[in-house]
């Protein structure tokens, strides 16, 4: 039973902290494991600066739906350090902005949860992804801008 689009009940009444934005349906699986910080070989310094030996290792993870799960790996959302959720203008876009500024319910554990390290540097992951892409889209636009002045004047 989902009470509440951040967290999710069993049956045995066990809190199991899973990101979901529809009613989670039994054998849907629509429940997926998301990596904090990616396997990609590119993210192998960062994952290790954060004190992540296994890419695989569980304290890289959480659970999440599988639209939200793909979201996340698109750097569409994140969550900072105190589990605030934010949202980029993509994701606002995708209709993911009713998630801005909600609190993840997501217990932190130095054993099997992200650390607050790991929170942070996904966070810094996603600021620059988003900025980045800010930036492309200005560069964009003034490249149309100069094209399209070029053939008026």
């Amino acid at each position: 039973m989902l009470k509440n689009c951040f967290e999710m009940e069993s049956e045995l009444e066990i809190t199991i902290p899973v990101c979901s934005g529809t009613k989670l349906r039994s054998k849907t699986g629509n429940v997926q494991a998301v990596h904090l910080l990616g396997v990609e070989k590119s993210l192998a310094v960062v994952r290790s600066e954060a004190g992540v030996l296994n890419p695989y290792d569980t304290g890289n993870g959480m659970l999440l739906e599988s639209l939200l799960h793909t979201a996340f790996d698109s750097f569409q959302w994140c969550m900072d350090e105190f589990l605030n959720v934010q949202v980029s203008d993509q994701g606002k876009a995708g209709g993911l902005g009713k998630f801005e500024g909600r609190r993840l319910n997501l217990q932190i554990d130095k054993t099997t949860y992200p650390t607050v390290q790991m929170l942070r540097v996904r966070f810094e992951l996603f600021k620059k992804h988003v900025r980045d892409r800010q930036s492309r889209s200005i560069n964009q636009k003034r490249g149309r801008r100069m094209f399209v002045d070029a053939f008026t004047i």
